[in-house]
């Protein structure tokens, strides 16, 4: 039951910080917090894999260069100068002419020739701006205002610091629904292959050409959180890289070195690339390519019509930006993951934790890269955010309850066993603790027990301060034997003392069991040898010597912690431990022979420690005595002399 309750207490708050992380990190992601680093990420991913295709794009562009501007020493192009542009396209029979040139007004000279033109030849699609909170827009031509399909608007969709990650379609206005520039130029080349636009049979509200759906840029999608998807928006891909077009200059064009089979069937558009004529948006690539990511408008519209082409024609879907509640799935799942590795690792390593984190961060990177290779643009900030956050909050957790578990073992055990044993408790502290407190158990274990004879006599020959000064000097001496050989100091008892061999940690290999008791042994002879040196200063000090009586039982006992909540004492308590003690005390044979300068102790042990020890220490048995509590005669042997023993190899 204490262990369910040890681990009821982690997991709550494990739930606790999953519950947290998501509502935190989702909050925050619908807040815009994560947008930023959303759209830098999709940015990356454009740059770092742009799409490609096997398909030439039959798109031309005739670009006013800032050296035809010179030529010309007049901007905008006069409506003859524009008709004359118009006229010598026209006779190359392209199959449709976009102009991303705006004539709301005429700029004579022979306006009529260009109104002439305009209306001559259906195959030429203008432009208009839309109007916008800051802008009443920008009109078409006059003699075109009520020509059905020759008017695109050429809004390009502008994200924070000027980039054009989207392509608006479609939008709606006072009821009026208007058609992008990119789709206008689209159409007369994919109705020459027998592919309209019509709505899709499983989403009405889609626009569907050919076999592929175009499904809009929906409100809280993709990496977009605060971003206006009003109209009819969809990802821009750029694919084939920044130019891949086939580009001439207007100067090219006037000059006949265009050779008429270039722009013959193609899609053209007549735009301005000047230094003096503001045209320039940036694209996703400058996140890498710097001023190289930035591009003229011209470029991004034909970057549309390429991807409105390679989806109607080569059956290639346009990029999704995904709902954020698969965003949030995702989420959950780093989340969960992050959680239940801290969960159920057992590592204390930083540079293991740290693997973690790096090997956790390059798989959420990597499918996500996957997923958006295939198609679709999944929100994976706060995935990121989520997994490290987990794996931190999770590690933390554990941590917490480690440190506590540490508290509570130091506090028991600090004092009463060596360095080294502390640390083998803290590595297995899982066998020892439950719900962070000391576990009872039954354990094989070998009990010492030793006290002083002359003891009374010595105490009453000194003052005080000098006789705890020696009987502090004493037991610190023996103290640190009992450590030296692993055992865990019990208790003192005045002059006694009380030590265990085996615990706290649960041994099952009997040479194991075995090695405990013939380390308890090798205590005792190494305690009889230390008295020995402290009879000797005695002796030189004036002061009477003492002897050692010393018991020794191995057997099965009950471990734990007794006491108050203030004050607790890890101890062995059971009918084991008992014989030990009466071991030592035992009245019926001789006691240590204090006058002697060489055996001042006696170390009796039990049959159950004799059969332990017997292969490593010489041992004579003193005949069968009644133990006090016990019902039986008990066979009671006495390790030999520290002169007369073999060779001890513990």
């Amino acid at each position: 039951m204490a262990m369910q309750r040890s681990v009821w207490a982690i997991l709550v708050w494990f739930v606790l910080a999953f519950l947290g992380l998501i509502f935190s990190l989702i909050t925050c992601f619908h807040l815009g917090y994560f947008e930023f680093l959303e759209l830098n990420a999709y940015d990356l991913l454009v740059t770092l894999a742009t799409p490609s295709s096997n398909h030439e794009p039959p798109i031309v562009l005739i670009r006013v260069k800032e050296a035809d501007i010179q030529r010309l020493q007049n901007w905008p192009l006069s409506d003859d100068q524009l008709a004359d542009v118009l006229e010598r396209l026209v006779a190359a029979h392209p199959k449709v002419i976009g102009v991303d040139i705006y004539r709301d007004f005429s700029v004579p000279p022979n306006s009529g020739r260009l109104d002439h033109v305009l209306l001559k030849n259906s195959s030429i699609i203008m432009i208009k701006k839309l109007p916008s909170a800051n802008s009443t827009g920008v009109a078409p031509p006059k003699v075109l205002a009520n020509a059905e399909g020759r008017i695109g608007f050429s809004d390009h969709v502008v994200d924070p610091k000027g980039i054009v990650r989207r392509n608006l379609i479609f939008n709606t206005n006072d009821g009026v629904t208007s058609t992008a520039f990119s789709l206008m130029l689209a159409m007369p080349y994919l109705e020459n292959l027998d592919i309209y636009p019509q709505s899709c049979p499983n989403h009405p509200e889609w626009m569907c050409l050919g076999q592929v759906a175009f499904k809009p840029l929906e409100p809280h999608s993709g990496g977009y959180a605060t971003a206006d998807t009003g109209g009819y928006q969809l990802l821009l891909e750029y694919i084939g890289g920044m130019d891949p077009f086939q580009t001439f200059t207007l100067g090219d064009l006037w000059d006949n070195t265009i050779a008429p089979a270039a722009l013959k069937d193609k899609i053209v558009i007549v735009g301005v690339d000047a230094e003096s004529v503001k045209d320039q948006f940036t694209t996703p690539h400058a996140v890498l390519g710097g001023m190289h990511g930035i591009t003229v408008g011209i470029v991004v519209h034909a970057h549309a019509i390429r991807q409105i082409l390679e989806a109607a024609q080569w059956n290639r879907s346009p990029l999704v930006a995904v709902e954020h509640n698969w965003s949030h799935a995702w989420l959950v799942l780093w989340i969960a993951l992050g959680l239940i590795i801290a969960w159920y690792s057992t590592t204390t390593l930083w540079l293991m934790i740290l693997m973690y984190y790096i090997v956790g961060n390059l798989l959420i990177v990597v499918l996500f890269s996957i997923i958006f290779y295939f198609g679709y643009w999944l929100a994976t900030i706060p995935a990121l955010i989520g997994w490290n956050a987990a794996i931190s909050t999770g590690f933390l957790i554990r941590y917490s309850y480690q440190k506590r578990e540490q508290q509570v073992l130091m506090k028991l055990f600090a004092s009463q066993v060596s360095p080294q044993v502390v640390k083998t408790i803290l590595e297995r502290r899982d066998e020892i603790l439950d719900a962070g407190a000391i576990k009872p158990q039954a354990l094989p274990a070998t009990i010492l027990f030793s006290d002083l004879q002359g003891f009374t006599k010595i105490s009453e020959s000194m003052d005080p301060e000098p006789f705890l000064t020696w009987l502090n000097k004493y037991l610190g001496a023996m103290t640190d034997i009992i450590m030296q050989h692993g055992g865990v100091l019990d208790d003192y008892a005045g002059d006694g003392i009380k030590a265990n061999f085996g615990v706290p940690l649960v041994q099952t290999d009997p040479e194991r069991i075995a090695e405990d008791a013939r380390h308890a042994v090798a205590c005792a002879l190494d305690m009889g040898r230390a008295l020995n040196r402290l009879n000797s200063e005695n002796r030189a000090s004036g002061l009477p010597p003492v002897g050692m009586r010393i018991g020794i039982h191995s057997g099965k006992v009950v471990v734990g912690t007794v006491g108050s909540r203030n004050r607790m004492k890890y101890t062995t308590v059971g009918s084991e431990v008992n014989i030990a003690s009466r071991l030592e005390s035992l009245k019926d044979l001789p006691g240590p022979d204090i006058e002697s300068e060489a055996i001042s102790y006696r170390i009796l042990i039990s049959p159950e420690t004799n059969k332990l020890v017997k292969d490593r220490y010489i041992t004579q048995s003193q005949g069968h005595f009644m133990l006090k509590g016990i019902e039986h005669a008990v066979e009671i042997f006495m390790v030999a002399n520290i002169e007369n023993q073999k060779i001890v190899d513990v």
